[in-house]
């Protein structure tokens, strides 16, 4: 392959690298997409460096992120990503409770602040959810659950103050 242009070397050596790393990798119950991964971090400059010229990686990279984000999609689905939302809302709600027991406030306010919070959140999903496909109402209900929200925690604050709402 002496006369080949660089891109279908560099083309032959990523799905060769692609169809060795990607089966092992699902054998090994990790997913295509890190087979994808492994496969280039191996054949890359700081690997076994089968392609090293960073300017064709780079071309080549562009368009792997594409369909790497197609094969993502693909791989989870509308259940997993949800799954993967209320996970990450739970642990970013955890996460808040321990800010605002560092800044002083007890377990127990920063745990009702966090489950107040929390329901909130929720409800306001629950109206989001059937305009997902109208922006103008998402904004708006938006909107209306952010200003809901600001009058709440207000009310809150002037309770704890001792202030009446």
């Amino acid at each position: 392959m002496e006369h080949a242009p660089a891109w279908l070397v560099n083309s032959l050596i990523y799905l060769s690298a692609a169809v060795i790393a990607v089966p092992l990798s699902r054998a090994l119950g990790l997913g295509s997409i890190i087979g994808y991964l492994a496969a280039g971090m191996a054949i890359g400059p700081w690997g076994i460096g089968l392609v090293s010229n960073v300017q064709d990686i780079l071309h080549f990279a562009e368009f792997g992120v594409v369909l790497m984000l197609f094969l993502v999609g693909l791989e989870l689905g509308e259940r997993k990503v949800m799954r993967v939302q209320r996970e990450l809302f739970e642990s970013s709600l955890a996460s808040a409770r321990s800010v605002l027991e560092l800044l002083c406030h007890s377990a127990q306010d920063a745990l009702e602040t966090a489950t107040i919070f929390r329901t909130h959140n929720l409800a306001l999903f629950k109206k989001l959810h059937p305009h997902y496909k109208d922006q103008a109402k998402l904004i708006a209900v938006v909107k209306q659950g952010r200003q809901q929200l600001e009058e709440q925690m207000a009310q809150e604050r002037a309770q704890r103050s001792g202030k009446a709402p």
